[in-house]
């Protein structure tokens, strides 16, 4: 019998891998949201007030840019549990993974060029951009639906895969990738930027090509972990070949393997992310502006100030998994939570860098938790492995929602307040609502717990 040790090394390949999905898009999504925005705006009254910016653009508001911004979690919301419950029913999660991820990096490198062609004297007028404008939304919505598929299929593929007593590691050292990719997005997207502007996308999507062909020819993926991948049940093969087409079948087929009970834990598990993540991930959206036309810093500096956040999500994403292990997932939720609140209030009384940088460290160690600590809370209420694409599309579709709904209404917000201090109001007050819900959590490793007790 392997030993326990050996064991856990068999699955670190995919680990690594998983980690180097995550760091990909953390580099992508970096270059999209501190740049893109900026690019919408620029040009339009009442946008960079301080003159530190030299961007061109088409002059939109900051709510319809919001709009804007939000596209890639609405896909996330609405189509990732469709896609996770197809994968789910699919004969290879990995090929589909692999195909959709390819496609999306090719896009993620086409985007910056769509925008190239604005000149000074067509900055700010969208009425003479018309054809620009509307190829970098087509390019941005197909980026984004092969992004979203390529996330289901790696959420099924990891949580079916990797053992369930190794989630804990996982997830953190997923999201440690993820946290490495957003600092070097963060610390060379403004030298690379200030080079050419579509190096940050370049180098994401360079990242993103490199992982998918590791995938394809590194990882196999093993039998039984579908529905269709079966190799001894012929009945189960013929029933799902009727559904596995239709995404709305596939979900409906999905839902109906869970409890109305564990339905219910992974939508508390994901109501208490949502309240946690509302305003950062308007903060993400909306920092480079913040930094413009608060602090006085322009928008190829800025990503070095948001980047402390990060090395602070960084130092304490492998730590969560421990600690989680030790003193269980809630608790050290509850912590994370607790320090996210209480940076969003310090966050409303200082406009000094030095203590921003401080703020921004303590924020980042708490969000790490957030990212960490809900899927394999999640996962403790799933009846078998095999619907692992539905559950960990389903939840990540429920964290999506904070977003859909919090970028655009800071735009709002900001707009009509002409303050973008609202960013830390709202997450301020978002967070603690989140940790009522959070206490209110009886996670099944607790309950068996108490059992036991």
């Amino acid at each position: 019998m392997k030993s326990a040790s050996k064991l856990d090394q068999k699955y670190w390949k995919f680990i690594i891998l998983f980690g180097l999905f995550e760091a990909s898009w953390a580099v992508i999504w970096g270059a999209y949201n501190n740049y893109f925005p900026i690019i919408l705006q620029s040009g339009g009254e009442g946008f960079d007030m301080l003159g530190v910016s030299n961007a061109l653009g088409f002059g939109i508001g900051a709510f319809l840019t919001g709009i804007i911004m939000t596209l890639d979690n609405f896909f996330g919301m609405v189509f990732t549990p469709l896609w996770g419950a197809m994968t789910d029913l699919a004969k290879s999660r990995k090929k589909i993974l692999v195909i959709s991820g390819t496609l999306a990096s090719i896009l993620v490198a086409i985007l910056p060029l769509c925008y190239s062609t604005i000149t000074p004297e067509k900055s700010g007028h969208i009425e003479k951009l018309v054809l620009t404008f509307t190829l970098c939304i087509v390019v941005s919505f197909f980026m984004i639906l092969f992004w979203s598929i390529s996330l289901s299929a790696r959420g099924g593929f990891a949580y079916s895969t990797v053992p369930s007593k190794l989630y804990n590691k996982m997830s953190s050292f997923i999201m440690l990738f993820g946290g490495i990719g957003y600092l070097v997005s963060m610390f060379t997207s403004g030298m690379l930027y200030k080079i050419h502007y579509a190096l940050p996308y370049w180098l994401g999507a360079a990242i993103l090509f490199i992982t998918m062909l590791l995938f394809a020819f590194v990882l196999e993926e093993p039998k039984g972990t579908t529905f269709t991948n079966e190799e001894d049940d012929d009945n189960t093969l013929v029933v799902n070949k009727s559904i596995s087409r239709n995404p709305f079948k596939s979900l409906a087929f999905g839902l109906k393997q869970f409890t109305k009970a564990q339905r219910l834990g992974v939508l508390k598990v994901y109501c208490y992310k949502i309240c946690g993540i509302f305003g950062i991930m308007g903060l993400q959206t909306y920092a480079s502006s913040w930094g413009i036309n608060v602090l006085g810093i322009d928008e190829g500096t800025m990503p070095m100030l948001v980047g402390t956040y990060f090395i602070g999500y960084l130092l304490f994403s492998v730590p969560t998994g421990i600690l989680a292990d030790k003193f269980g997932r809630k608790k050290i939720a509850f912590f994370g939570l607790t320090l996210m609140l209480l940076g969003a209030i310090a966050l409303n009384l200082t406009k000094s860098i030095i203590p921003i940088i401080i703020i921004f460290v303590i924020m980042g160690t708490g969000n790490a938790t957030l990212d960490v600590l809900p899927m394999p809370m999640a996962t403790e209420y799933a009846p078998n492995k095999k619907v692992m694409g539905i559950l960990v599309s389903t939840a990540g579709a429920l964290g999506k929602i904070s977003t859909v709904v919090s970028v655009p209404l800071m735009g709002v917000l900001i707009e009509v307040t002409n303050n973008y201090n609202t960013l830390f109001i709202v997450t301020a007050i978002m967070c603690a609502i989140g940790l009522v819900i959070l206490k209110s959590i009886k996670l099944p490793s607790e309950l068996r717990s108490e059992d036991e007790n």
